[in-house]
């Protein structure tokens, strides 16, 4: 499962790139089941219809022995950029490799103790 987060809710219509992060989890078997949580930094082109990777941001894939803990890692990291403004939820288009399939992320409320 990927999501690709971007600050708008119209990445497709926008002019220039568009910045997004791609946070997605996979189940693996490698060795006995495990799993992993990965993020990736870039930009959308609606000009040319290519994505530009953020060479600079490239943190490993994280791996997990149990997939309750990489759904746990796969969900902050979603917060963590809904936080910081990417709330728009996309996918990548099998086909024409557009975002598509639009959710608006609800950033969890913090209770006060």
């Amino acid at each position: 499962m990927q999501n690709v987060l971007f600050k708008t809710s119209e990445p497709t219509t926008a002019e220039g790139p568009v910045e997004f992060y791609a946070v997605s989890i996979t189940l693996q078997d490698i060795a006995g089941q495990v799993s992993s949580v990965h993020e990736i930094h870039g930009w959308w082109n609606n000009q040319n219809g290519k994505v530009t990777i953020d060479q600079a941001f490239s943190p490993e894939p994280e791996v997990f022995e149990s997939f309750g803990e990489a759904v746990e890692r796969y969900c902050v990291l979603r917060v963590k950029r809904a936080k910081s403004g990417f709330v728009h939820s996309f996918s990548w288009h099998c086909f024409t490799g557009t975002p598509t399939h639009y959710k608006r992320i609800d950033i969890p409320a913090v209770a006060n103790s």
